[in-house]
């Protein structure tokens, strides 16, 4: 989970523009910067439906009223009266219509600044990888003709007088913890995201009480915050920061 889902960042569509929202009325976006944006909207609106909870927003009468003025003016031929329409068909049908496209999910520019940032990071270590020469060219090189020739074997060598490397199987006592980018161990992840660990327990202990996890539930956090649970990203652990 990327996004923090508070449910009255929900905007009507017709009247949103990007550049207005981003840059203030008049503003400008390069094509770049609108591209970045509308991706990171759309993420937001999949992470948003993924894992809203619509029967969590029915507690606040006041801001079920603004749903439901919200509701009111989205145009559905085949949804009842928004008076015959209870609380929780409400907040059903507010998603229903952010499905159909009537309705947005706007996040905080934090959360959206934070995701643009971490597409680039993961483009740029993917050009990188991408321009990296493949073990098969490496290999090549190696065993070339030239490469044979421009060493050649003889008795004289100095490594005839090398001792054999000693092979270590195991690495010592948390050094493979140190190059990892995610972990299951609490104190790890703490240090790796930045968090005293009496704050890092106690936000965890919130996060697992939202999701009902079990405090023996294992989960994963990977360096960038996000937090995997069964093989789903579930959450950002900084969106559990005090």
């Amino acid at each position: 989970m990327r996004f923090s889902r508070n449910f009255m960042d929900i905007k009507e569509a017709w009247g949103f523009r990007i550049a207005s929202w981003w840059r203030g009325v008049g503003g400008q976006l390069s094509r770049e910067e609108h591209d970045e944006l509308q991706e990171a909207l759309q993420a937001a609106r999949d992470d948003f439906l993924r894992w809203a909870r619509p029967e969590s927003w029915t507690s606040d009468a006041v801001e079920m009223d603004n749903l439901r003025r919200l509701l009111g003016r989205t145009n559905d031929a085949g949804r009842p009266p928004i008076y015959r329409m209870n609380n929780l068909q409400v907040a059903r049908a507010i998603c229903r219509e952010i499905e159909r496209g009537s309705l947005i999910f706007v996040p905080s520019r934090k959360d959206v600044e934070r995701y643009i940032e971490e597409e680039r990071k993961r483009r740029r270590y993917t050009a990188r990888a991408n321009d990296s020469p493949r073990p098969d060219t490496l290999a090549s090189a190696v065993t070339s003709p030239q490469s044979a020739s421009s060493v050649p074997a003889s008795p004289a060598t100095p490594l005839n007088n090398a001792q054999p490397f000693n092979y270590q199987p195991d690495m010592p006592d948390g050094d493979a913890e140190e190059l990892a980018a995610s972990t299951n161990k609490e104190n790890y992840a703490a240090r790796m995201l930045g968090y005293d660990r009496k704050t890092f327990g106690d936000m965890i202990h919130a996060m697992k009480y939202f999701y009902r996890l079990r405090g023996d539930d294992n989960v994963i956090w990977h360096d960038g915050g996000d937090v995997e649970f069964n093989g789903e990203i579930i959450d950002n652990m900084h969106n559990w920061a005090p």
